[in-house]
């Protein structure tokens, strides 16, 4: 079974990479309004990559219908 493990690895450090640069690179209070969404889609992204299974990355990742054990533990995520 292939996995996409790539897709939530990828969008986790672009994600973190854009907070950073959005924290860093502007100025004025309103730039940690989209800078910590940024920062919590990335460690949820990053979080997913590194540590859920090949099953659990195939079905979130992929068209076959998720189980409700992925479910539930990806409840936050979906």
């Amino acid at each position: 079974m292939k996995t996409n493990r790539h897709v939530p690895l990828i969008m986790g450090v672009a994600a973190l990479g854009f907070a950073i640069l959005l924290i860093v690179g502007f100025s004025g209070w309103w730039k940690y309004i989209p800078g910590v969404f940024f920062l919590m889609f990335g460690w949820a992204s990053l979080k997913t990559a590194l540590f859920a299974s090949n099953q659990e990355i195939s079905e979130l990742t992929g068209s076959e219908p998720m189980s409700e054990e992925t479910k539930k533990k990806f409840e936050d995520l979906i």
